[in-house]
């Protein structure tokens, strides 16, 4: 009678590693997203200076941010599970001087957040190593 399988005085065994990546398409996708979105932001910060100093210049940043933002986006929501009904919300919100700004940053967020749980090594510019 001496089993030690199933002793019921043993405090219980939990798995509590982080999960490995395993390739998801989802989260790859998640990843690459964030980059894009990660570089608009950064294009959103190069505006100021440029509207400044050269007007042409902050067109094309200006122009650039929106590819950035939207392209992230896209790629980022296709990894995500969320409702059609939020995937609008956010694209209409992308079009919002200042709140497109905190969209991408909430966004940003989220996404290293499942990307940390999933096991990826996320550093300021998003995951340090995708393969």
């Amino acid at each position: 009678m001496n089993d030690e399988k199933n002793n019921v005085y043993d405090a219980p065994i939990a798995d509590l590693e982080r999960r490995k990546p395993d390739g998801d398409a989802k989260i790859l996708s998640m990843a690459k997203g964030q980059k894009l979105l990660i570089y608009g932001i950064v294009c959103y910060f190069l505006i100021i200076p440029a509207r400044a100093l050269f007007l042409p210049l902050a067109g094309l940043i200006m122009l650039a941010m929106v590819v950035f933002s939207i392209w992230g986006v896209i790629k980022i929501l296709k990894g995500m599970e969320t409702l059609l009904f939020i995937k609008i919300t956010i694209f209409i919100l992308l079009f919002i001087p200042l709140v497109n700004l905190i969209v991408m940053l909430l966004l940003n967020r989220e996404v290293t957040k499942r990307l940390e749980y999933a096991g990826y090594d996320v550093g300021f510019l998003g995951v340090k190593n995708q393969g």
